[in-house]
């Protein structure tokens, strides 16, 4: 959680925390919580650090998140997650998540955490890929619930992601999540999905570079590629040396 416990030299400190600005902690505590005062037991940035340490955990259910803190109420009261010694039951954590956490501003804040965790270089790379959530296909459907996503591999930091509606692609919502990172001075790779122009121009105005992937499902595009480096292929054969500015890479499987 990247906070501190204040060394109780003076009694009014004796039960303070100081959390640091930039901790994941201080990034939940401005989560909204909807939640009238009335019956309210649990302070909501208390239930979402107790949800997240479950995940961690490998515990992805309402139920086995209540199991997995049952087991470890004293060490969770020591370090002030819980203020006594008592665990919220598989319910409250329902009714969490589904009434009071609205996923646009946690994506909005989870997005800004990780992005302040960036750390620069002379070189990054972000990558840009879609994957579907395992268990959200329905019954009778192909496609579940679609995200695609920013991240630095390097790092292991997911900067932005967006859902993709199931009439769109990803090539659709790709310009929506690229306005969201700073592109200046970094290299975005992606499929052959998004060897788009559009994209592309977005990219190189924003101040950074691609690396794209150009298959046959783009004629024209791979004609144009291939004529480029006709003569340097030709010159290959012919046993002579590549240009300074050129490489070529071959494989063929038989």
């Amino acid at each position: 959680m990247d906070y501190n416990q204040l060394t109780p030299n003076q009694e009014i400190y004796e039960t303070v925390l100081i959390y640091d600005i930039k901790s994941l902690f201080a990034y939940l505590q401005r989560v909204t919580d909807p939640r009238k005062a009335k019956g309210k037991r649990y302070i909501l940035v208390s239930l979402l650090m107790l949800i997240l340490l479950a995940k961690l955990s490998g515990e992805d259910t309402p139920s086995r998140i209540t199991e997995w803190v049952a087991h470890r109420i004293e060490q969770l009261t020591e370090m002030k997650i819980l203020s006594k010694a008592e665990a919220p039951c598989h319910m409250t954590y329902r009714r969490v998540l589904r009434d009071a956490v609205k996923p646009e501003e946690l994506e909005r804040l989870m997005s800004e955490f990780h992005q302040n965790r960036l750390e620069g270089g002379t070189e990054i790379v972000f990558t840009m890929d879609g994957k579907t959530i395992r268990g959200t296909i329905p019954c009778g459907e192909t496609r579940g619930t679609h995200l695609l996503s920013i991240y630095v591999p390097e790092q292991g930091l997911v900067l932005v992601e967006a859902e993709v509606d199931r009439k769109e692609n990803e090539i659709v919502v790709a310009p929506k999540i690229l306005k969201q990172v700073s592109l200046s001075g970094a290299i975005v790779i992606g499929d052959a999905m998004h060897t788009q122009r559009e994209t592309s121009a977005q990219i190189v105005e924003a101040g950074g570079e691609y690396v794209w992937i150009v298959k046959a499902n783009q004629p024209r595009t791979h004609w144009a590629i291939e004529k480029l480096f006709v003569h340097e292929a030709c010159n290959v054969c012919q046993g002579a040396a590549l240009s300074n500015e050129i490489r070529v890479a071959s494989q063929v499987n038989k």
